[in-house]
């Protein structure tokens, strides 16, 4: 007669202690979110009663936009990942701590490569960023002489719409030296209060696309929805200078469930 045996293995209280408190942790952005979104919706209830709704609606506008403002003038972006969480983030040169995968052509889940087009206005790179700082909510067109002979810095602010940080007048020579026809767009409407910061920020995005980056199309194997906006991978093939390998940031992610193919952007 034949005799089947099973054996059961168990861990204990503590893998289930450990196992709860995981499930706390998890638990907890969620709990927070809700009461978050009840007390927002109590409080409109209570300032309905105080501004009327139209006011209400415009106060809220006011902030969601304001938020927009100060994320484009940083560099920010948001999206939906495929889990369907709120991703905030900033676009920022890749790097190997950012990287959570590597892909290559022999046998490396990598099916093709292949150039794609730069966003418009960054190729040719452009000679020159300006960022926008300290903003003058209060324009002063009329300024006793006084002020002006004794504060000509001050004078100035006060009677202009805000201040410029800019690249340096010699990156920009070395730009116009291989590209005459280098763009110069227009200051990046930027809310920084200090001319460090906004300077840093006209560095920043000068350096994306003057230190001879591209953009590549990629095509993955069996990596449905693995990968999102913002991930960092390390591609490595023997075709467009690729051969010791380079971290790309991907821009853009397309999963096809019916070819179980993803197509993804990848730029550095």
């Amino acid at each position: 007669m034949a005799t089947m045996t099973a054996t059961w293995s168990g861990h204990g209280a503590g893998a289930w202690r450990q196992e709860a408190g995981s499930l706390a942790r998890l638990s907890v952005p969620i709990i927070l979110t809700n009461v978050g979104q009840v007390a927002i919706q109590t409080t409109e209830v209570v300032l309905i009663g105080w501004l009327g709704p139209e006011a209400l609606a415009a106060s809220v506008l006011g902030v969601n936009v304001m938020f927009v403002l100060l994320l484009f003038g940083i560099g920010g972006w948001w999206g939906i990942t495929p889990i369907g969480w709120l991703r905030v983030d900033r676009f920022e040169v890749a790097d190997s701590f950012d990287s959570i995968a590597s892909y290559d052509t022999d046998g490396g889940d990598m099916l093709d490569i292949d150039r794609t087009r730069l966003p418009d206005g960054t190729d040719p790179p452009p000679h020159r960023r300006r960022v926008i700082y300290m903003r003058n909510w209060t324009v002063m067109t009329e300024l006793t002489g006084s002020v002006i002979e004794l504060y000509p810095v001050l004078a100035d602010r006060l009677r202009g719409l805000h201040q410029l940080a800019a690249t340096s007048d010699a990156d920009s020579a070395l730009i116009l030296a291989d590209y005459p026809d280098a763009p110069d767009p227009e200051p990046v409407e930027s809310y920084f209060a200090f001319f460090e910061d906004a300077l840093a920020e006209a560095n920043r995005i000068f350096d994306l696309y003057t230190q001879g980056r591209t953009a590549f199309r990629i095509a993955l194997k069996n990596q449905l929805f693995v990968h999102q906006v913002g991930d960092v991978i390390m591609v490595t093939t023997n075709r467009f200078g690729l051969d010791s390998g380079r971290y790309l940031r991907l821009v853009s992610v397309s999963d096809d469930c019916s070819t179980m193919r993803t197509e993804v952007v990848g730029f550095g």
